[in-house]
């Protein structure tokens, strides 16, 4: 079991980061598998260990020998495991509203390791290294207990709260609609940079750190700025229209492969507060007991390797070895993935820091997390729903998986397919993004809220008004409508117009029918459960 424990361990230390920047299922499924079943093998190898030495203690009246004790010095190793690695804490936003279960599963571990390093004490050094280690677990969970409780929904809301005044004051107050004077110097006072409200001009000042130089560092910067602000949409809040004019200032003049650079930043700045230890690490208390955490264990290590051991068992002895070189090695590589992580520059680049040396880490610290690999897939997840619907690739025993009702889960991954994102596809619709904020600012019209008036208002660009019986109904009938009728003009078209125009005209509303499917929650005005066999009718029902 203790081998098994490790391995599981080792699963999650060095791929379970990997989780945010690949599509792969099979590594999905492992690290969900390690996840589910690491907590578990802790707890009852803690339990084995402790119901043994309880028998032991009890048949030699309250005596253990050496070899015993030695076991017993497995129990705060065991209980360092449980705090997990610090790059999954959770596997999914559900699991951070569970951060009350740790904190008794804490108190009860704890409780069970000293019930065990009370029987086994002696003035020995083992004894010593086991109080040690037992510190350094009770820390480590401890790191996990507040991670998952600052990442939970509530105290995000109150720390968003805490620390932004601007959303404060306008939970305090609702912030008026812009009212645009129609004074000449309105073009002008636009051209400096202001905003025209009620009888006032506000002047937007662009968050700190953010240049016109686009090198990788300040990329960072902007990325943590735009998180800073846009943070409070993912708690169901509102961003301010100071907040939305500063974006639009940040993305309307720089060019595609910026502007999805720093998106995809400021994507693995939230995963990272949202899975990782991140929010308590990055914090000079954290990096604080990270430093403790490792010097302890190394100390330990040391220690343990220069005493006296030669009458104890050798497999026990291995297996300690192993034990305490697994933990030497996760708190390296922690400390490692601490360093060269985005947070790494963001401190780097924001604090006041030596020009020279800033500029040598910052480049030494950029060499480092590219080894690490991509921040995201370059992917883009499809659902056809017109193969789903003949069956083109049927799931292998059928009828067995019918029988245990996971047929329908399971054909939701089968049919999920993965496309590369060309950089034409990404120049097509930050151009149409671009497109928009400047046709909003020429005319000064806030950002369009009715989705069926926008596809509308597109058709009519196009010269297809006899089509805007495909933007009625509901949202998640005019995604399907568009998928349908997208596939349909896509294979009645030559080989020409695929080649030309295949990522354009398949890509999106494939992507939008595997988040109607998948993730229906994401869209706007979509119930949040969909089956998928309902959706299946629906879309026959088109086709009719």
């Amino acid at each position: 079991m203790m081998v098994f424990t490790l391995a599981v361990s080792i699963v999650l230390i060095l791929f379970g980061h990997k989780r945010k920047s690949s599509h792969n299922l099979k590594l999905r499924i492992s690290i969900w598998s390690a996840y589910m079943t690491a907590d578990s093998l802790v707890i009852v190898a803690i339990g084995i260990r402790s119901s043994a030495l309880r028998e032991v203690y009890e048949r030699n009246d309250g005596h253990l020998n050496d070899n015993d004790k030695l076991l017993a010095f497995w129990a705060p190793m065991l209980l360092l495991l449980l705090g997990g690695p610090d790059t999954i804490t959770s596997y999914s936003l559900e699991d951070n509203e569970l951060w009350l279960r740790h904190c008794l599963r804490l108190a009860a571990q704890t409780s069970a390791t000293a019930y065990i390093i009370f029987m086994a004490w002696t003035r020995s050094y083992l004894s010593y290294l086991k109080s040690v280690i037992a510190l350094v677990g009770i820390v480590k969970y401890g790191e996990r207990v507040c991670a998952l409780w600052m990442a939970s929904n509530e105290k995000l809301k109150q720390s968003i709260l805490a620390n932004d005044k601007l959303k404060q004051s306008m939970l305090a107050l609702p912030e008026p609609s812009p009212n645009y004077p129609r004074f000449p110097e309105y073009a002008l006072q636009k051209a400096e940079g202001y905003i025209i409200a009620v009888n006032k001009l506000i002047e937007i000042e662009e968050p700190e750190g953010i240049s016109s130089a686009m090198i990788d560092r300040e990329h960072i910067v902007k990325a943590y700025d735009l998180l800073r602000m846009f943070r409070c949409l993912f708690v169901e809040w509102t961003l301010s229209y100071g907040e939305r004019n500063i974006s639009r200032s940040i993305f309307k003049d720089i060019q595609s492969e910026d502007a999805f650079r720093i998106v995809e930043i400021e994507v693995g700045f939230l995963y990272d507060l949202l899975h990782t230890k991140a929010m308590v690490l990055y914090t000079k208390w954290g990096l604080l007991l990270r430093s403790f955490t490792f010097s302890s264990t190394l100390l330990v290590l040391v220690l343990f390797s220069l005493a006296k051991k030669s009458h104890l068992s050798r497999s026990d002895l291995s297996d300690t070895y192993l034990l305490l070189a697994f933990i030497v090695f996760s708190e390296a590589y922690s400390i490692f993935k601490l360093v060269c992580s985005d947070w790494s520059n963001v401190w780097l680049c924001k604090g006041n820091k030596c020009c020279a040396l800033r500029g040598g880490l910052v480049g030494a610290l950029n060499f480092m997390r590219s080894i690490g690999g991509p921040r995201w897939s370059h992917s883009i997840a499809q659902f056809s729903l017109l193969s789903f619907c003949t069956k083109e690739r049927p799931l292998v025993y059928q009828n067995v998986l019918e029988s245990l009702r996971i047929n329908e889960k399971l054909e939701k991954y089968h049919y999920t397919l993965h496309e590369d994102v060309s950089n034409d596809f990404r120049d097509c619709i930050f151009g149409h993004i671009k497109k928009e904020l400047i046709n909003m600012e020429e005319h000064l019209t806030p950002v369009p809220m009715d989705i069926h008036k926008s596809l509308t208002k597109l058709l009519k660009i196009y010269g297809l008004t006899q089509a805007t019986w495909t933007v009625k109904g509901e949202f998640n009938q005019v995604v399907l409508t568009w998928h349908i009728v997208t596939e349909i003009l896509y294979y009645s078209q030559s080989e020409q117009f695929k080649l030309r125009y295949s990522q354009e005209s398949k890509l999106l509303p494939r992507y939008m029918v595997y988040l109607l499917v998948m993730y229906p929650s994401m869209l706007p005005c979509v119930i949040r459960e969909i089956r998928l066999g309902d959706t299946s009718d629906d879309a026959l029902k088109v086709l009719r």
